[in-house]
C-alpha cells in the first residue's frame, strides 16, 4: 500500500510540474502563423496547444461558405449581381488594355489580374451564366485562333442584371455541381443523428454511436435552419477525411494541407474533415492519436482540454458498444452490437462531473478555450478534449498522424500506472482522506 501511495503522489506531482514548467495551465494566442521551425520548437515538440489567428485569411471559404452557397439552385442575390456587373466591366477593360482585337491572347499581367477576379466570383457565376464558364476555360486555355465568345463578354452584364429570359436560359444549361464546384445541396452526405446530441458517448452504461444517415445536404440544412423539423440532433461529423471524400467540390475553398504544419512534420495530413451541426451536438471527452489543426470557418467552437498528464485522474471504463436507431414513430432505440468487443471510454462529463462517482476528476485543471471564426486551434496529440459549438458552426480540421516516439511510450507508461492506481482504489481513499481533513 505504501508503494501505491507513493505512486499516486508521483503522478500528482508530475501533473503539477507539467502545468508549471510547460505552461499547460493556459492557452497561448499567436497573431500570425508560425514558421515550420517555430512551430516545431515551441508547440509541436513541447506538446502544447495554441490558438493561431490570421492563419487562413486567404481562404475563400471564410466569405463563401454560407448555407445559401451550399444549397442547390441558388442564384446570386441582387447585390451580388450588381457587384458581378462591375467585375465584368473591369475584366473587359483589362482585356481592352491588352491592345488586342480578340480575346485569344491576353498579356501576362492581365492574365493574373483576370484570374484573380474570376476566382473570387466564378463559382457563383459559373452556375448561373453558361457563357462565363466558357470564358474561364478560354482564359485558362492556350490560344487557338480568334475568340468565338467576343459577343458573350459584351452582353454578360445585361445577362446577369437585366435579362430574366437569359437567366432562365442559363439556368437550363448551367454546369453540374461536379463541374462548377457549387450547388452541392442535392448530394447525399453522411449525417450523425442522435436523440440527445451526444454521438460516440456513454449512455446508460453503454458506448452508443449515432445513427449514420445518408441524406441530401439541402434537407440537412433545412433542419439546421429550422425550416423543417425532425426528431433528433443532426451533425455532419464523419471523420474519414469527409471533406475530400464527400465534399470534393469545396476543397478549392480551403487548402488540402497546411504548408508550415506539413513542413514541420515532413508529411501531409491523414484526413481533412468537414464539420457542420446543431448547437445541441456535443463531442464527449476523448483523445486522438493525431496532431490536430482545427479551423473554424463560421460560428465558434468551445473546447475543454486536459493535458495527457491528467490521465491518472480521468476515468476509463469498458462498455458494450451500441448504435442509436430511429423508430417509425420518431423515438430512438439503442441496439447492441452483439459481436463487437467492449469499448474503453471516458464516462465523466466535464460540464457536470459526477464527483461522487469519479472523485479523482476533481484533481484536474481543465482549460476552457473558445475558437472563433477565422481562428485555428492546434490541439496536440493525446490531449483530452470535449467540444461544443454555436448553432450552424462550420469548421474544417486537419489530422496529421502523430509520431510514435518516446513521448508516446511515456504516455503508455502513464496509462498503465493510472490503471494500477484505479485498481488499488487509492484515488477514492485520497478523496476520503481529504474530506476527513476538511471536517
Amino acid at each position: 500500500m505504501a508503494a501505491a501511495c507513493a505512486l499516486l503522489r508521483s503522478v500528482q506531482d508530475l501533473a503539477q510540474e507539467v502545468r508549471e514548467l510547460h505552461g499547460s495551465d493556459a492557452i497561448s494566442y499567436l497573431e500570425d502563423p508560425p514558421t515550420a521551425l517555430q512551430f516545431h520548437q515551441n508547440w509541436l515538440n513541447p506538446n502544447r496547444p495554441c490558438v493561431i489567428r490570421n492563419a487562413f485569411n486567404h481562404w475563400p471559404a471564410l466569405h463563401k461558405w454560407t448555407f445559401d452557397y451550399l444549397r442547390p439552385g441558388q442564384g446570386p442575390s441582387a447585390a451580388t449581381k450588381k457587384e458581378m456587373c462591375g467585375l465584368w466591366k473591369e475584366i473587359e477593360l483589362r482585356m481592352e488594355q491588352s491592345s488586342l482585337p480578340h480575346l485569344y491572347i491576353v498579356k501576362d499581367d492581365s492574365v493574373a489580374f483576370c484570374q484573380r477576379i474570376l476566382t473570387s466570383v466564378r463559382d457563383e457565376l459559373a452556375s448561373n451564366i453558361s457563357s462565363f464558364k466558357t470564358l474561364i476555360d478560354k482564359l485558362q486555355a492556350p490560344a487557338e485562333g480568334p475568340s468565338p465568345i467576343r459577343a458573350s463578354v459584351g452582353s454578360a452584364p445585361q445577362q446577369i442584371a437585366e435579362s430574366e429570359d437569359s437567366e432562365a436560359e442559363a439556368r437550363s444549361t448551367r454546369s453540374s455541381p461536379e463541374e462548377s464546384g457549387t450547388c452541392i445541396g442535392s448530394k447525399h452526405v453522411s449525417v450523425a443523428v442522435t436523440p440527445n446530441g451526444y454521438a460516440d458517448a456513454v449512455y446508460k452504461d453503454k458506448f452508443v454511436m449515432p445513427e449514420e444517415r445518408s441524406m441530401k445536404l439541402a434537407d440537412f440544412l433545412d433542419i439546421i435552419e429550422k425550416k423543417t423539423s425532425s426528431p433528433g440532433v443532426y451533425y455532419i461529423q464523419k471523420q474519414c477525411s469527409n471533406l475530400t471524400e464527400e465534399f470534393p467540390e469545396l476543397i478549392g475553398d480551403v487548402e488540402n494541407h497546411i504548408p508550415w504544419m506539413s513542413e514541420a512534420l515532413g508529411k501531409r495530413p491523414d484526413a481533412v474533415n468537414f464539420w457542420l451541426g446543431e448547437s445541441a451536438a456535443v463531442t464527449s471527452l476523448h483523445k486522438d492519436h493525431y496532431e490536430n489543426l482545427y479551423c473554424v470557418i463560421f460560428g465558434e467552437k468551445h473546447f475543454i482540454l486536459h493535458p495527457p498528464t491528467d490521465r491518472p485522474f480521468i476515468p476509463y471504463e469498458l462498455y458494450q458498444p451500441a448504435v442509436y436507431q430511429v423508430n417509425e414513430d420518431g423515438s430512438f432505440a439503442v441496439v447492441d452490437q452483439e459481436s463487437a468487443e467492449k469499448v474503453p471510454w471516458i464516462p465523466v462529463d466535464p460540464l457536470d462531473p459526477d464527483l461522487s462517482m469519479y472523485p479523482a476528476y476533481s484533481q484536474t485543471r481543465p482549460l476552457h478555450v473558445t475558437v472563433r471564426a477565422g481562428e485555428m486551434l492546434y490541439l496536440p496529440s493525446l490531449w483530452f478534449h470535449h467540444v461544443r459549438q454555436s448553432h450552424g458552426c462550420i469548421a474544417v480540421n486537419y489530422w496529421y498522424d502523430m509520431e510514435y516516439d518516446i513521448k508516446y511510450h511515456y504516455f503508455q507508461l502513464l496509462d498503465s500506472l493510472s490503471n494500477v492506481i484505479k485498481n488499488s482504489g487509492l484515488n477514492r481513499k485520497h478523496e476520503a482522506d481529504q474530506e476527513e481533513k476538511m471536517t
